[in-house]
């Protein structure tokens, strides 16, 4: 999924990333998750198929991310057969339908990171055939000369953002 948060010093991707001009400080997959509440019916599956999600209510991201656009394009059924979901650009409005409803939604572990860590929801893989998965990797420009504050500072959010999925994989 299309997401970059630049200041001008270093980047973090949650997509492919360009092929050149960039030295990658770190980098891991995110694995494809089903969240739900932890009283719904789905909290205590070890894993899940797309199947099984789209038995459910679902509220999903727009077509402008790219995991939107990949699931469709690998399991279109997905999007045509049922109750059509809520669809929504805002992660925010994603994650308050689970919180506060009956909805689940297929996301990343870092997008959920703080309501995993806080119990308000429960992460599932999900599992089956062509299930894509996301990568997020910090990186900076290896082709302008940047002062050596930029490394200190990708370092350090290399190193929050590998803590952050270590302590949600943690609990798990």
């Amino acid at each position: 999924r299309d997401f970059c948060l630049s200041r001008g010093l270093g980047d973090v991707y949650k997509r492919q990333l360009p092929q050149r001009g960039l030295h990658v400080v770190w980098s891991t997959d995110l694995p494809l998750y089903c969240v739900v509440r932890p009283d719904h019916a789905l909290a205590s599956s070890a894993d899940v198929t797309l199947n099984d999600v789209r038995n459910h209510a679902n509220v999903v991201q727009s077509r402008a991310l790219p995991i939107r656009r990949i699931l469709e394009a690998r399991h279109s059924w997905m999007f045509s057969n049922g109750p059509p979901p809520v669809v929504t650009n805002s992660l925010q409005l994603l994650k308050h339908l689970v919180v506060e409803g009956n909805h689940v939604a297929l996301t990343s572990e870092m997008d959920a990171a703080p309501e995993l860590l806080d119990g308000r929801l429960v992460g599932i893989s999900v599992s089956g055939i062509n299930i894509p998965a996301q990568s997020i990797s910090v990186a900076i420009s290896s082709g302008r000369v940047l002062p050596r504050m930029t490394m200190m500072v990708s370092d350090i959010l290399a190193d929050e953002a590998q803590s952050l999925l270590a302590a949600v994989r943690a609990k798990a």
